[in-house]
């Protein structure tokens, strides 16, 4: 449960949207939570990390804690082989 406080501007337009749209003014307060975390959650823990002054994550942290093996590794160019040509073809052209 939790208990909010509004002014009596925002409680007065909560008030009217609910009673217009026949929804509860729960109804509302909870979206806009939802939508907000959903928008600022990630930017607000790493502001609270870099205030806390957390050590980064490594790399090697960062795939391990999201679960992931880790990046792919890129073919290197100078290890790629040359196709074989078809017989009777020529290279120049």
């Amino acid at each position: 449960m939790l208990g909010v406080r509004l002014d009596k501007e925002t409680e007065q337009k909560l008030d009217r949207l609910a009673r217009e749209t026949h929804r509860t003014k729960s109804y509302y307060v909870k979206e806009a939570i939802a939508e907000y975390l959903a928008e600022k959650e990630d930017v607000l823990i790493a502001m609270a990390r870099l205030e806390k002054r957390e050590k980064p994550l490594t790399t090697g942290e960062m795939w391990k804690a999201l679960g992931w093996d880790g990046p792919q590794k890129k073919a290197n160019p100078t290890d790629r082989k040359t196709p074989a040509k078809a017989p009777g073809t020529s290279r120049a052209r």
